[in-house]
C-alpha cells in the first residue's frame, strides 16, 4: 500500500487504487459480520414508503394489490419492488417475505450501546 503512495511525483496507478478501494470495502463489511457486532436491520437500508412496500409484500399482496392500497401505478409498484429487493440483498419475493418474519420473530437486532 506504501507504493501507491509514494513521495517520488508517480502518478498513482488507478487500477490498483480502484481495487483498494474495493478491499476497503469488503474488509469493512465483513468486519461488520465478526461476532459481537450488531446486525443491521433490513429497515435500516430503506425508507418509510419502502418498508410499508416490503411489509406489503411479506404479507402476500400482489402488486396489482399493493399498486391499489398504496394509490400507486403498477409499474411503479413493480420498480419499487425491485429497489427494495436491491437495497435488501434479495432475489425474488420469497427472500424478501423470509427477512421481514425472521425479524418479526426474532425481533429487531440489538442497538449499539449509547445509541
Amino acid at each position: 500500500m506504501v507504493g501507491l503512495f509514494d513521495s517520488e511525483g508517480r502518478e498513482p496507478d488507478r487500477v490498483r487504487l480502484h481495487a483498494m478501494g474495493l478491499l476497503s470495502r469488503q474488509l469493512s463489511n465483513l468486519a461488520k459480520l465478526l461476532p459481537g457486532q450488531p446486525l443491521p436491520s433490513w429497515r435500516a437500508c430503506l425508507s418509510p414508503r419502502q418498508i410499508e412496500l416490503a411489509e406489503l409484500v411479506a404479507d402476500g399482496h400482489t402488486n396489482e394489490e399493493i399498486a391499489s392500497i398504496l394509490n400507486l401505478g403498477v409499474e411503479t409498484v413493480k420498480k419499487y419492488v425491485s429497489r427494495v429487493f436491491a437495497a435488501t440483498r434479495v432475489r425474488n419475493r420469497a427472500e424478501l417475505v423470509k427477512l421481514v418474519c425472521m425479524e418479526a420473530v426474532a425481533g429487531p437486532p440489538p442497538s449499539l450501546p449509547g445509541s
